[in-house]
């Protein structure tokens, strides 16, 4: 049994110990921020070199953000260009800089024209940098050149989220960057690709050469004994003493292998997987109904974008046909988002432009009533109204002069104004209807196509053994119907009974699909309720995760 002079000195030795680590820690974490500002200058120093090597001033808002890195003792873990007159040079001079600084992990790039060259300059930069997973090129006035360089660089690079919002690249070129992001087969390979499989291939001949010469050497017969050294009797000196000759053994000298060279541009892009990709955002970026096949067929071959938003393009009904046939294979979309695609079932183009002027001219009936009023009441007094309608009633100015005498009062008979005639001819002129544009007439199976959009996607929601793992779907600003609407609310609760009556644990993912606001009012409070449900369910799925995980749980409780 310990004394209490025994337990105090234990107790003193842990704590102790305790002040050790708590001290060796705060000196790591010291000449570890001293290391990280040291790194910020020297890339400070760095980027103003190769600036000024490309003949090029460093740019302003770069040497800020470097600064203030510095300053404040982080890394430059995010750079944000925007309204910037850039060129190919800049860019250059910013990658070459920043190639080799592994902390940078963002690069945003807003509102800044960039043409081909400067492209091609940041695709370079992207395909070298070992850390950096987010690039985000909002509206910088991409062409359809840009597509090819994009399309070299993204697969085998490290991002994993890419922004392409706000550029029109066309549709050819669309196709081309899409399908570049599916993995193609060896024998239908892109130059990256292809450059794997030599690396890979080289890789197995080299050390098939090594294992078969390792074995060749193993199969040779034992090297003879060799014979004993002679050994020469010295010849006898001047003193008579005869003395034995040492043989003299050579120095040895270890040689030491040259270091492998560092490995290039090349070799980095052939060690990476072909695309790294789990978030991809093409919003406002002009894609019709022809890249919306595209869209299927990467959705299709990709097996790593996890979140993909669509949004305000002009995929239309068959574009969404095409999205939905390529999700029946994908087993990795979580997410997806096609709001404001244009997408229009049969009951959105019932109505003919006049049923349209005149609905119009109906809400509108009663402002021009009240003008027509104004006019009434002010004609006497008033001049002529403007064509806004607003009366402007002159007012006479004080004079000094005598007043004029009293006009002699006139009968009743005559102070009886005219009815104004003139009012209703002119309501149709001075208070012209506004145009309103026609409705466009429906494309030819545009209502088919998306009957067969809605199927796919009630099919994915209402199967519980479907392999998509999709998780949400945002289908809002598109007219999908009364029916199509109804139908999705019963795919939705087909996919709550599946859950309901699922093991813990081993059931179907909830699903969320939010649908336009023009859906009749009733549909439209159940699919609201019936998403609440859904994202309170996923909502607790993910709280029962973490607590399995243990990163919440109990508390330990120590007694003392």
């Amino acid at each position: 049994m310990l004394t209490k002079s025994a337990t105090a000195s234990t107790g003193k030795k842990k704590a102790g110990g305790k002040k050790t680590r708590s001290a060796e820690e705060a000196s790591r974490q010291a000449a570890l921020a001293a290391a990280r500002v040291d790194a910020v200058r020297a890339l400070r120093q760095s980027y103003t070199a190769q600036a000024r090597l490309f003949l090029r001033e460093p740019a302003p808002a770069v040497s800020t953000q470097i600064d203030r890195a510095a300053a404040d003792g982080v890394d430059v873990d995010k750079l944000v260009l925007t309204k910037l007159s850039l060129t190919a040079s800049d860019l250059w001079a910013l990658g070459t800089a920043f190639e080799s600084y592994a902390a940078l992990t963002t690069l945003t790039l807003c509102m800044i024209p960039l043409d081909d060259k400067m492209v091609a300059a940041l695709a370079s930069f992207v395909t070298a940098h070992p850390a950096l997973t987010t690039l985000s090129l909002v509206d910088t006035h991409l062409g359809p050149g840009a597509a090819a360089h994009l399309a070299s660089c993204v697969p085998h690079s490290a991002l994993t989220a890419l922004h392409i919002d706000y550029n029109s690249l066309g549709s050819a070129a669309w196709h081309h960057f899409l399908l570049a992001l599916i993995p193609p087969a060896e024998s239908d390979a892109c130059e990256s690709c292809a450059l794997a499989v030599v690396r890979v291939r080289e890789a197995a001949e080299a050390a098939a050469a090594a294992a078969a010469k390792t074995a060749a050497i193993a199969a040779l017969p034992p090297p003879p004994p060799k014979p004993a050294p002679l050994v020469e009797k010295a010849k006898k000196g001047a003193k008579g003493k005869g003395t034995k000759a040492k043989k003299k053994t050579p120095a040895k000298v270890e040689v030491v292998p040259p270091p492998p060279p560092p490995p290039s541009k090349e070799d980095r892009r052939a060690a990476r997987p072909h695309t790294t990709l789990a978030r991809l955002s093409c919003k406002f970026a002009g894609m019709d109904e022809e890249v919306g096949d595209a869209i299927g067929r990467l959705l299709a071959g990709n097996s790593s974008i996890k979140d993909l938003d669509l949004s305000g393009n002009r995929l239309g009904p068959r574009g969404l046909l095409a999205v939905m046939e390529g999700l029946r294979s994908n087993t990795v979309l979580e997410t997806l988002n096609v709001s404001a695609n244009g997408v229009r079932a049969a009951a959105a183009f019932a109505g003919s432009p006049i049923d349209a002027n005149a609905a119009l001219r109906a809400a509108t009936a009663g402002i021009t009533a009240v003008r027509r009023l104004s006019r009434g009441n002010l004609a006497a007094t008033s001049a002529a109204a403007p064509r806004g309608g607003i009366a402007k009633v002159r007012i006479p100015k004080a004079s000094t002069a005598a007043p004029p005498p009293p006009a002699p009062a006139a009968p009743a008979a005559t102070l009886a104004l005219p009815p104004d005639t003139s009012t209703a001819a002119t309501d149709a002129e001075s208070d012209p209807a506004p145009p309103v544009a026609p409705t466009p007439p429906p494309p030819p199976g545009a209502a088919a196509a998306v009957a067969a959009a809605l199927d796919g996607l009630c099919a994915l929601i209402s199967d519980p053994d479907a392999v998509s793992r999709l998780a949400s779907v945002d289908l809002r600003h598109n007219h999908v119907g009364d029916d199509g609407a109804a139908r999705i609310l019963d795919a939705l609760k087909a996919r709550a009974t599946a859950m309901a009556g699922a093991a813990g644990g081993t059931g179907p993912v909830p699903v969320t699909v939010y649908v336009s606001e023009r859906t009749p009012a009733a549909v439209y409070a159940k699919l609201h309720d019936v998403n609440r449900a859904m994202e309170a369910k996923r909502r607790l799925m993910g709280g029962k995760k973490k607590k399995k995980g243990g990163v919440t749980g109990k508390k330990k409780v120590v007694r003392k």
